[in-house]
């Protein structure tokens, strides 16, 4: 398994590209697919397999469209407990930097296990930054990854003034996260990868 992070836009908010034995996936279409097809070999449109949000603000999912043009066929997933965020400019945070981006809801809901041959995607409710934030945990023949969103950052995590936000509920997923490998990598929404370890050793989120 192979993964590629695009940070893109003012937020600079990552795109995931994850290539495996099975295809491609990718994780927050923050950034136009005109960027990312092509530059990044496995990444054609006939080997994406899926495309996961982990929440449903503006700066992670602003690109869906052109994304869903291109993958007619393709599943997009995002946890139900969001959906109702892409008609609302202000839950999704697009009015907050003068957009007011109201969404098509072409998402199926993210829950349980999602499987494209020997990848299995593990979703994994971790509400707190929105009530329908959720971290991916792929596991394949080449490795696992965790995919965070806003919920945890390398040392830190994400805020929890937003509608839906909850401190209190963060940190009860701050505490799903700690449970796992130490060794397992995780990719946020911005900013570098870490490891569980790592936050464990560092983030005072984790203490």
């Amino acid at each position: 398994m192979t993964v590629f992070q695009i940070p893109y836009g003012p937020l600079n908010s990552n795109l995931y590209a994850v290539i495996t034995g099975d295809g491609a996936f990718v994780v927050d279409p923050s950034v136009s697919p005109d960027l990312v097809i092509d530059r990044i070999e496995g990444l054609e449109p006939g080997k994406i397999r899926c495309v996961l949000a982990t929440h449903a603000h503006y700066d992670h999912i602003c690109c869906v469209d052109e994304w869903r043009n291109m993958l007619p066929g393709v599943s997009f997933y995002l946890a139900a407990e969001d959906r109702a965020l892409l008609g609302d400019a202000y839950g999704n945070c697009s009015a907050l930097i003068g957009r007011e981006h109201l969404f098509e809801d072409v998402f199926d809901d993210a829950k349980g296990k999602i499987t494209a041959g020997n990848t299995t995607i593990e979703v994994i409710s971790t509400p707190g930054h929105t009530k329908g934030s959720v971290c991916y945990l792929f596991s394949s023949e080449g490795g696992r990854a965790l995919f965070t969103g806003d919920t945890v950052f390398a040392g830190s995590v994400g805020r929890t003034d937003f509608k839906g936000g909850s401190a209190a509920e963060l940190s009860e997923s701050v505490k799903t996260i700690k449970v796992l490998d130490p060794e397992l990598t995780i990719y946020p929404g911005h900013g570098p990868s870490s490891n569980v370890g790592e936050e464990i050793k560092t983030n005072p989120y984790f203490a």
